[in-house]
């Protein structure tokens, strides 16, 4: 029988911090997905709206859909070999990564009856969202330029199986918290495995279903812009998530005042990408180009009104100033250097 950790570690280990728990780091991104992406704010209206979430009942199902993504996504971590990574300096070689064994628990029969219960759940796109939120996952053997394959619940080492700790009580607290958000009344799932083994007829049977599911889902969205657009949507989402839980976190930052102070902050102004980014970087370009330290104070009250525009006529390349031109969905393909991030900010003016 393996012996479960007292506390299940999402990140390393560091010697001025408190651990991180498995638990408090899922909760965490859970709350900066429900915080960023809520339905009454400004942020969470636009998202919906890029993504074609237009009535109240879609946008409440994507909310939902996000936000039992981030619960799961880093539940794989619940095993022997990240557990020994976070504590052991160069962080070794795992032999599944956590989020392909993540996605493979909502393949869990169990998991996947459970969940069920809830229609205005799409297993296969939480699922999805889930197994590609580090961009790492792939349906056959193509190997990367590091000389890995990242096919879906590959190992990556010669181990023939892995410890996992889902019986552990900061797994159950996250299934609690999911039966919540999600109004399941049915009993949540035991996991009562001990290994994960790629020879074993319960998980070869997961990996093979899900496999499957991701081609019917694959097929399925070619015709379904409106479920296209919510997997995108909701995949999108969850990395912002994950990655505000866990900065935020590391610098010691209050999840839910950081999102107040710069996600919900007051709406842009018109005049406002002009004056604070794209005069001042022209300033800054140009005093780069005269070999010249940048003031931004000095700038301004060096240059009327009159003197910025003329700068601007002067200084912006005929790409950055036709962006300005073009329609709400745009796509700008050029080299690295020339003025791209300018250019959408020009965009984002117009």
């Amino acid at each position: 029988m393996n012996k479960i950790p007292e506390m299940l570690l999402a990140k390393s280990r560091r010697k001025d911090r408190d651990p991180i728990s498995l638990e408090k780091h899922l909760l965490d991104t859970d709350k900066a997905a429900y915080h960023i992406f809520r339905l009454d704010k400004r942020l969470g209206q636009n998202w919906c709206r890029f993504f074609k979430i237009s009535t109240p009942a879609q946008q409440k199902i994507f909310l939902l859909n996000l936000q039992v993504a981030a619960l799961f996504h880093d539940i794989g971590k619940a095993n022997e070999d990240f557990m020994a990574a976070v504590q052991s300096p160069g962080f070794p070689a795992q032999t599944l990564r956590h989020e392909h064994l993540s996605a493979l628990i909502l393949c869990l029969p169990e998991v996947r009856d459970w969940l069920g219960h809830n229609p205005d759940l799409d297993l296969d796109i939480i699922t999805g969202a889930v197994l590609s939120h580090h961009l790492k996952a792939s349906r056959d053997e193509k190997t990367t330029n590091n000389g890995k394959s990242y096919k879906w619940g590959q190992p990556q080492t010669l181990k023939a199986s892995l410890a996992v700790y889902l019986k552990h009580s900061e797994v159950k607290n996250i299934l609690d918290k999911i039966a919540k958000i999600a109004n399941l009344e049915s009993p949540i799932p035991k996991l009562d495995f001990e290994n994960w083994s790629a020879d074993d007829p319960v998980w070869k049977k997961a990996i093979r279903n899900g496999r499957d599911w991701s081609e019917d889902l694959a097929d399925d969205i070619e015709d379904d812009e409106e479920r296209r657009l919510l997997l995108a949507a909701v995949k999108a989402g969850l990395i912002a998530a994950d990655g505000v839980a866990s900065g935020l976190v590391r610098e010691d930052l209050k999840i839910t005042d950081w999102i107040d102070a710069v996600v919900h902050g007051d709406a842009i102004a018109d005049s406002e990408i002009a004056n604070k980014i794209i005069y001042p970087r022209l300033g800054q370009i140009k005093a780069k180009q005269e070999q010249k330290p940048f003031e931004l104070e000095k700038f301004f009250a060096e240059h009327s009104q009159a003197q910025l525009e003329q700068l601007r006529a002067k200084m912006l390349h005929e790409f950055q100033v036709k962006l300005g031109f073009q329609s709400y969905r745009t796509l700008l393909l050029a080299g690295c250097g020339v003025g791209k991030t300018l250019a959408a900010w020009v965009w984002a003016e117009a």
